[in-house]
């Protein structure tokens, strides 16, 4: 039994010996743990739940795989007497941000909820496509909304979509290509590329909605057509209109907008759909328009005839369509009356409609 005794007292000195070896600061460790059930969420100021740091995790394993980028994001409880380019500069280094890619392709998300701070930065092997310019941006329009009203996991979620987004252009576009590069063995730095964003994390209850003129109800109102309400609402879109009320809107979406968190950068993002063709089904009351010719990006919009027209049906479309880690979108319910429209489609075991595969 003794024998077993200074075993287990040897092990147990040599694993407190490494783990105060690798220092820590302000509660967050200068080194990346390696003992640890996270590997790209470590939320040290516990600001997400349990259930949204699984899915961002799940998220990020897929950046890594599919795009060759390692984010890791860290909340921090205090930057200590370090300004928040300094400590991300710093952890970016000791922590190896962007070890396990093809040539430094890392990104550090750091919040500082104390100091009311947010901050990106990025690997030197991404700066061509993550611009100062761009980060700032989707700093601005996309996570400080969400972090206002302490909605921390699905700002960092909402935030995750737009850099997808990002690089599935900069691919189709033929300037970033995940399989280039060589792994990087030493020597990591940001570029000193990225930007920060003072945010008061749970300042705001409720993000306050738009209250158009009574002038643009009208404009804004239910139309006889679907094109032309969708049309109308692509130019809400446009001019950052998020009056939840809005004429084009079904009841039930109205009530969804009141309670959901709608950013710039979502609206900025709904230019995408701007001129590209796309095909109309109606059966009854109920209206689909899809983008058959386009890649999954391309979301449906559902649409619902009134008495004073046709309406948008995002209520509907928030519960029965879910996107992937790619942006890509698909079914997780077929129990909805819009489902007419893709009768004549293959739809697979995981809910995607494969558009060029028509059923017989």
């Amino acid at each position: 039994m003794g024998k077993y005794v200074f075993v287990a007292l040897v092990f147990l000195s040599i694993f407190l010996t490494f783990f105060f070896a690798i220092g820590w600061k302000d509660n967050v460790p200068m080194h990346r743990p390696i003992f640890s059930s996270s590997r790209f969420i470590y939320d040290y100021a516990h600001l997400v739940s349990p259930e949204g740091k699984a899915r961002l995790e799940k998220f990020l394993e897929h950046l890594w795989r599919d795009y060759d980028i390692e984010l890791i994001a860290i909340t921090t409880p205090s930057l200590g007497n370090y300004t928040i380019s300094e400590w991300a500069n710093m952890i970016f280094e000791n922590w190896h941000v962007g070890k396990n890619t093809r040539g430094e392709k890392g990104i550090l998300f750091v919040v500082a909820p104390y100091e009311k701070k947010v901050r990106l930065e990025i690997g030197r092997g991404l700066e061509g496509v993550f611009t100062d310019a761009f980060v700032g941006y989707i700093e601005r329009e996309q996570m400080k909304p969400f972090f206002e009203e302490a909605r921390v996991g699905v700002g960092v979620e909402a935030t995750l979509e737009l850099i997808v987004s990002r690089i599935e252009k900069f691919i189709k576009e033929g300037r970033y290509n995940p399989t280039e590069g060589r792994k990087q063995e030493g020597g990591f730095a940001s570029s000193g590329a990225g930007a920060q964003k003072n945010v008061d994390i749970g300042s705001v209850h409720r993000q306050k909605k738009d209250v158009v003129t009574e002038d643009l109800k009208e404009y804004f109102s239910a139309q006889p057509t679907p094109q032309l309400t969708l049309e109308r609402y692509l130019e809400a879109c446009s001019r950052h209109i998020k009056d939840p009320n809005l004429g084009i809107y079904t009841e039930e979406t109205k009530e969804f907008f009141r309670n959901w968190t709608v950013t710039n950068a979502q609206m900025d993002n709904m230019r995408m759909y701007e001129g590209v063709p796309f095909k109309l089904m109606i059966e009854g009351d109920y209206a689909v328009i899809f983008y058959p010719d386009k890649d999954w990006t391309y979301s449906p919009f559902f649409l619902k005839k009134g008495p004073a027209g046709w309406q948008l049906d995002f209520a509907t479309m928030s519960k029965v369509i879910r996107f992937n880690q790619n942006n890509y979108w698909f079914f997780v319910s077929f129990d909805h009356p819009y489902m007419f429209a893709f009768r004549k489609y293959m739809i697979d075991e995981n809910g995607f409609v494969w558009f060029k595969y028509r059923k017989r």
